[in-house]
């Protein structure tokens, strides 16, 4: 579990895929599957730099609901608020997107026309709309997706989605549909990786141990010492080939891209 075979990491994967070992193959989805394309996003001039966001369209939603308020006014509204409150891992309770645009409306004052949480679920929808149409999928993610599911293992998606009604939506237009005998996603458990709650749902979905299941991502607290800790053998997704952090729950096996896994699937 510790990593034993961190000098040449994947020699003892096929084995471990090919004896039984392990059962079921998790993913992180965000930079682990699928990627934003940032030049697909509107553009904008903001705070004297560009950049690419969803912020432009958050924005004209919002102008008629607020006349009163310039366009740099709202723009410095929904550019204040954080995307997640840096909670501990042991806490790491999931703040739905719905939550932190009411927050966006408080500062904001009323809407004119609608009611906050209807404008606010218009905001989600626009938002996860955007990135929907923005993503595509990393470069082996279907090759390795199906190959898993070929060679008869499980596969399931365990992702920090805020915003979990637009997971079909993500997975159709990155054409990932259809590819996962499971799905969590943070939203729907009420916490968010690291948590234990999120590995512990993984579990009871597929109704596996942990020894059984080998979770894959990009994220060295919330994928691997999440994971790790948890008891699972863990795949640290590293395009940089950055050297994971220094502490406890070091990943099982280390690499670059994902299509690397592919000659280990028997």
């Amino acid at each position: 579990m510790s990593g034993s075979n961190r000098s040449d990491p994947l020699d003892g994967l096929r084995h471990q895929l090919a004896s039984g070992v392990v059962r079921a193959v998790s993913f992180d989805l965000f930079d682990t599957l699928v990627s934003v394309d940032p030049a697909r996003l509107p553009h904008l001039n903001f705070n004297g730099a560009n950049h690419r966001s969803t912020l432009p369209l958050l924005a004209d939603a919002l102008a008629p609901e607020y006349p009163a308020a310039t366009r740099i006014e709202i723009l410095n509204t929904l550019a204040s608020q954080p995307v997640r409150p840096p909670f501990p891992p042991e806490q790491c309770r999931e703040i739905p997107d719905q939550f932190l645009f009411e927050a966006v409306l408080s500062g904001l004052g009323a809407p004119r026309y609608t009611h906050p949480e209807i404008l606010a679920a218009r905001l989600c929808d626009i938002q996860m709309e955007a990135i929907a149409a923005s993503i595509h999928a990393c470069p082996g993610a279907l090759e390795v997706l199906r190959a898993l599911r070929t060679a008869g293992f499980r596969v399931a998606l365990l992702s920090n989605l805020s915003h979990a009604s637009a997971i079909g939506n993500l997975l159709s237009k990155s054409g990932l549909e259809g590819l996962f005998d499971a799905t969590i996603l943070s939203e729907n458990i009420g916490f968010c990786k690291p948590h234990p709650a999120m590995f512990r749902a993984l579990l009871e979905k597929l109704n596996l141990s942990p020894q059984h299941i080998v979770h894959i991502g990009d994220d060295a607290v919330a994928d691997i010492w999440g994971a790790s800790s948890f008891g699972m053998r863990s795949i640290w997704l590293s395009p940089a080939a950055r050297p994971y952090p220094a502490g406890r729950h070091q990943p099982t096996w280390t690499i670059s891209d994902l299509r690397q896994l592919r000659p280990h699937i028997p």
